[in-house]
């Protein structure tokens, strides 16, 4: 009987690695348009291998699917820090599809679809459209759906929101957009919006009392 060859690899932050057994009953050079983002080449390679045939040996994954250009979908695996678990898509960055799993995200690309992880930050360039969950979320950017957070939500004053908001506790800087509906888990809580006139007449206010 013939041994099975054994084969290593790993993904390129060296965060996780896996092992191989025999040879792969497919491999392709796809041409597609997310294979030449990632690869920043005209194609990319792709091997299948059998789920029993595949070991990780070290480190953790996160999962995504990938709407493709055909419409159909594909699942991605990617790779979380060993220590953090956190996923982090750069600035240029645009991924479509879902990822769960991960500790901290930090998405200061473009993401369109779902993201739940345990800390979330939006950055001011960052762009999220779709189902957002996470205990603390953080959006300094744009986004356009529904956010769900369990723990505290924290709008900052650069942040453009479009959709519902469902939120245990919620801080918002003055100049942040939200359209919306928000829904408050437990008492619901009612302000008025305090206009520029009020401040000003309450800064002159504590002026005269200051002169006096």
């Amino acid at each position: 009987m013939t041994e099975e060859k054994l084969r290593t690899g790993g993904c390129l932050c060296g965060k996780s690695r896996y092992q191989t057994k025999g040879d792969t009953p497919r491999a392709i050079m796809c041409h597609c348009r997310y294979c030449q983002t990632y690869t920043g080449s005209a194609f990319g390679t792709q091997v299948w291998f059998p789920e029993d045939k595949v070991t990780l040996t070290s480190g953790e994954l996160s999962k995504y699917e990938n709407n493709t250009e055909s419409a159909d979908d594909e699942a991605q695996s990617i790779p979380l820090d060993n220590d953090a678990k956190a996923v982090n898509i750069g600035t240029g960055v645009r991924v479509d599809g879902r990822i769960e799993g991960a500790e901290t995200s930090d998405i200061s690309g473009t993401l369109t679809g779902t993201l739940k992880s345990s800390n979330i930050n939006i950055s001011n360039k960052g762009v999220f459209s779709g189902d957002m969950s996470g205990q603390e979320i953080t959006i300094s950017g744009s986004v356009d759906g529904e956010i769900n957070s369990d723990d505290y939500l924290i709008v900052n004053n650069s942040a453009n929101i479009k959709g519902v908001i469902e939120y245990a506790s919620l801080q918002v800087s003055y100049g942040a957009r939200i359209q919306g509906t928000l829904r408050h888990r437990g008492s619901v809580q009612s302000y008025t919006p305090v206009t520029d006139d009020e401040v000003k007449d309450e800064m002159n206010n504590e002026n005269q009392e200051g002169d006096q």
